[in-house]
């Protein structure tokens, strides 16, 4: 990364009223983050209509070859 060795890693104190505005911030925001079960919900209706599309494709082939005359 461009000019990495000019990066400052000093520590600097923090006032208390900073650090009590960047906690509640934080909280707020990880009260806005979906839980993770939340976030696959949208997934279910795509995975679903595949798996019984396939199964239909299935089950419509196995009727099909089932009814052929054997010769």
């Amino acid at each position: 990364w461009p000019e990495w060795r000019d990066l400052n890693p000093s520590h600097v104190e923090v006032s208390l009223e900073n650090a009590v505005e960047w906690k509640t911030k934080l909280a707020a925001w990880r009260e806005e983050v979906p839980e993770l079960r939340f976030a696959f919900v949208p997934y279910y209706w795509p995975v679903t209509g595949y798996v019984a599309g396939w199964a239909g494709l299935v089950i419509w082939r196995k009727r099909r070859f089932e009814q052929r005359p054997v010769e």
